[in-house]
């Protein structure tokens, strides 16, 4: 086995230098050791025919560059220098010019026009009073009392029932303040009067005089003081 392993060294050695481009080696016959002890006793192996080498084609010479060759040291590149950028000259900033301001023109003022003259107030005419309604003459009250005269300022009678008033007047100008009330009553309003236009037996009337007279009425005599009184007609 020792002599195997060792021809296999050996065509493996031969194989590197062939490869190397050196001449092929005969192999030479290498002493064989000898085994001392057991191993003398026996019989030594035959050795065997290493095989025969393969030709193997002998690989091409690479062409190595020549080692005197200067290799060109690189150039060092110089950094462009940076070019100065010419900074802007200040343009100036043109003066502003003073705006002439605008000479008031003066307004011509106009002239005073001529105030119109209010228009003259026309006088209302003055209200009238609206007389009581008066008496006519074909009433019968009226020729009743025809004999008082200028003296008879008014009759009155009052409806208990309604609380209303009837007035009788020659002259027609009389107020309802005129009227003689009851004690606690309120004065009459002028549109709630009625107008009286007879006289009734029994009734009792208000008769308003201005001055004293006695005279005879319905065929019958009565007398009247200044201002007024009740009196119950016959």
């Amino acid at each position: 086995m020792k002599q195997l392993a060792l021809l296999l060294f050996i065509g493996l050695l031969a194989a590197a230098i062939l490869a190397c481009g050196g001449e092929t080696a005969e192999p030479t016959d290498t002493p064989q050791p000898v085994a001392s002890g057991a191993a003398a006793t026996q019989p030594a192996a035959e050795p065997t025919d290493p095989p025969a080498p393969t030709d193997t084609p002998a690989p091409t010479a690479t062409t190595a560059p020549p080692p005197d060759t200067p290799v060109p040291a690189p150039t060092a590149t110089s950094a462009p220098e940076p070019t100065a950028t010419p900074e802007p000259e200040p343009t100036a900033i043109p003066e502003p010019t003073a705006t002439p301001e605008p000479e008031p023109t003066a307004t011509p003022e106009p002239e005073p026009t001529a105030t119109p003259q209010a228009p003259t107030a026309t006088p209302e005419p003055a209200p009238t009073a609206t007389p009581a309604p008066t008496a006519e003459p074909e009433l019968p009250i009226a020729a009743d009392l025809a004999p008082l005269g200028d003296n008879l300022r008014l009759v009155a009678y009052l409806d208990r029932a309604t609380q209303t008033w009837q007035v009788y007047a020659p002259t027609g100008d009389f107020k309802p303040e005129d009227i003689p009330l009851p004690p606690g009553m309120e004065v009459p309003d002028a549109s709630e009067i009625g107008v009286l236009t007879a006289l009734v037996p029994g009734t009792i009337y208000t008769f308003v005089v201005k001055d004293d007279q006695t005279v005879e009425l319905n065929s019958n005599s009565y007398t009247f003081y200044a201002g007024g009184q009740y009196t119950v007609w016959k």
